[in-house]
């Protein structure tokens, strides 16, 4: 059937964003389809709905209620991708099957194999043997350094003299040295009076102490046409299959027609009880589908998998998915009790991130404004523009309070930049500024000097109640997020949604099977809505995102100097 384009004016769920195209939250448009292009969309051409039937009917039924607009989980929604096709169905037997409680889908990695890590040099009669491996995790392979290429080691000496040193490629091979894997490299210098070997506080490296630190790139051989010369580098799939378990949530919405019948009486006539009273049926559902959305979203930040057993190779080890069975009251349907799957959780934004290495615990230590964007602000922003994605703005979401503290740590950015000499003037009206109205976001713009890079501060009520709730348990570090998130390549997973609402105490159906009922005039009647959705949470790229936590919010983020990187790794 045609949808019309007016359910837009009451409800909020059928919207779409262009996330992808912009790159960030604050700079992509909310859209809102035209009736034929909903129709497109929303169905398969036959006339009945795809999939996502059953989630935006229960989603329209929360917004007819009145349910009050929660931003965050209307753009979590408008950002989902269906999945459904990626189901994997295992047959068990003759008309029996079960579903895997997980998606295989790609997650990108950023490749860098263009800087190694220097882990030893040394010098024996002009033949220089160079230990180097990957600073991240490239396989380690002699195709990196054929022979007749250059590379060029970049140090430092001991005295402090910057080294630059420019070797040609004799032969490689895979080794290990202190106990990492390496590639062993042996090579004959190339430096002329101007180089590496001129440099007065390394003239004494002939055969002495070798160097262990530094940065080795590669560069392209010299070779002539009518020289043999047949080398290949490795070529890397920046794809990983990787399992995306998901689950199904259940919420229930019922109306008791004798609940009604005695609520309106007894409003009637009753102040009181009007004023203090229980709530009607609709407010009573606007609520549970207000606590839904919130409990979704609390799940799709946190969640953790079920059990050790949540891996690939374990899974069937997980708890049974059996069918319902009511057969001790006596009424037997074919089925019951069957295996149809096992039970899963669907893994969260941040177990994801600190699975990969990207979530950050300061341990209530000061938040440093320079290593935040030299230490991790640069190389988000470099992973995203290898992986093609809008990078001129990066967004940072966080509480309000963590932003205003924010802001008092970029006066002293800015401030020390210029020497003491920058003048600041906040206008009264910026309060009218840096918001988006359709879904409740406000932010701050920063302009940085290196990254060059615009970065916005975003704020939301979901950032705000964590934060105070963990501030009012005094724990309040523990609250602090800054939470830098690429939704270009974090999305719901929707596999499917669901959506049944049965009558019971029909006065007609229960005298067709209980001859007493026949004798009945009048039953009340209870609708109860049963709703589900099946989904995952998918983050495709973690270098494109990364997670500071549990930083002390009572010391202003500082803004003047830089001491050393972010080590505190958060340790899964």
């Amino acid at each position: 059937m045609p949808i019309s384009s007016n359910i837009f004016e009451k409800c909020l769920p059928a919207i779409g964003n262009n996330v992808a195209a912009c790159g960030a939250v604050t700079l992509c448009d909310i859209i809102t389809a035209e009736s034929d292009e909903l129709t497109n969309i929303f169905t398969d051409g036959s006339g009945h709905f795809r999939d996502m039937k059953a989630l935006l009917a229960t989603q329209f039924e929360i917004k007819a209620c009145g349910a009050r607009t929660n931003g965050l989980f209307d753009f979590l929604m408008s950002n989902k991708r269906m999945m459904g096709n990626k189901k994997i169905v295992t047959p068990l037997g003759p008309g029996n099957s079960e579903i895997a409680p997980f998606v295989l889908a790609h997650q990108h990695s950023v490749i860098n194999a263009e800087y190694w890590s220097l882990k030893n040099l040394s010098n024996s009669a002009g033949t220089y043997t160079i230990h180097v491996n990957s600073r991240a995790s490239i396989p380690l392979t002699t195709e990196w350094f054929v022979p007749g290429m250059n590379i060029y080691v970049n140090a430092r000496s001991a005295a402090g003299t910057a080294l630059r040193g420019s070797f040609l490629v004799v032969s490689s091979q895979v080794s290990s040295f202190g106990g990492a894997d390496t590639i062993l490299i042996t090579a004959t210098a190339q430096n002329d009076t101007l180089g590496w070997v001129a440099k007065a506080a390394f003239s004494g490296f002939t055969g002495g102490s070798p160097l262990s630190a530094g940065v080795v790139v590669r560069g392209s051989a010299n070779v002539q046409d009518v020289e043999r010369w047949c080398y290949n580098r490795p070529a890397l799939n920046d794809r990983k299959h990787v399992p995306f378990w998901f689950e199904t949530d259940r919420y229930t919405m019922c109306t008791d027609q004798l609940y009604e019948a005695w609520f309106k009486r007894l409003q009637t006539g009753n102040e009181y009880f009007k004023l203090f009273g229980d709530v009607d049926a609709t407010q009573r559902n606007k609520q549970l589908g207000d606590i839904f959305q919130r409990e979704w979203i609390n799940k799709f930040f946190w969640n953790k998998r079920i059990s050790t057993n949540q891996t690939l190779g374990s899974y069937r080890s997980l708890a049974e998915v059996t069918t319902w069975s009511n057969a001790t009251q006596g009424l037997y349907l074919p089925g019951e009790g069957r295996c149809v799957g096992r039970k899963a959780n669907a893994i969260g934004v941040y177990e994801q991130l600190a699975e990969c290495g990207q979530v950050f615990d300061l341990q209530n230590q000061q938040l440093n404004l320079i290593e935040l964007f030299e230490n991790l602000i640069y190389p988000i922003w470099r992973a995203r523009g290898d992986q093609g994605i809008p990078n001129d703005t990066i967004e940072i979401f966080t509480d309000s309070y963590t932003a205003s503290q924010f802001q008092r740590g970029m006066i002293e950015y800015y401030d020390t930049r210029s020497d003491g000499l920058a003048r600041f003037m906040i206008e009264t009206n910026q309060v009218c500024h840096g918001k988006m109205g359709q879904l409740g976001f406000s932010y701050d713009s920063y302009k940085l000097q290196y990254p060059q890079v615009c970065i916005r501060i975003v704020t939301n009520n979901f950032f705000d109640d964590f934060a105070t709730a963990m501030q009012l348990e005094n724990v309040g570090s523990a609250g602090r997020f800054l939470w830098i998130l690429d939704f270009t390549s974090i999305y719901p997973g929707v596999i499917t949604s669901n959506s049944k609402k049965h009558t019971t105490g029909d006065i007609e159906k229960l005298a067709a099977i209980d001859q007493d009922y026949a004798c009945v005039m009048e039953n009340p009647t209870q609708e109860i809505s049963l709703n589900s959705l099946t989904w995952t949470a998918v983050v495709e790229c973690p270098a494109t995102s990364a997670i500071v936590e549990n930083f002390d919010i009572t010391r202003i983020p500082k803004g003047d100097a830089g001491s050393s990187p972010y080590t505190d790794l958060y340790q899964v």
